[in-house]
């Protein structure tokens, strides 16, 4: 899933990119996350600021099954991007960075 805690950014092409991709996320009703993200069915658009529901509904992504479902339709899109090798070279690196720091 994705959290994009932004708001100065006013279009977050990565907000876009995700819901293309099946990827639910979690945003402050800011920018371009309006007009990307259906409240309960990709993702989830929380009132600026407050973290305390931002917090929650990460978790209500990361436990609740039809997200799951399309957490797994973004998994196997992943899988078909690193058959071609300009795409894998940046998730290789970017799971490196991500291993590095845990």
């Amino acid at each position: 899933m994705l959290a994009c805690p932004s708001l100065r950014c006013f279009a977050p092409h990565i907000v876009s990119e995700a819901v293309e991709n099946n990827l639910p996320v979690v945003s402050f009703d800011a920018g371009v996350a309006q007009d990307d993200i259906i409240n309960g069915k990709n993702g989830f658009l929380v009132p600026c600021y407050d973290v305390s529901i931002f917090s929650k509904k990460i978790f209500e992504i990361l436990f609740d099954a039809n997200f799951k479902n399309n957490m797994r339709k973004f998994n196997k899109k992943l899988e078909l991007a690193r058959n071609v090798d300009e795409a894998s070279t940046v998730i290789n690196y970017a799971e490196e960075l991500l291993n590095n720091r845990a």
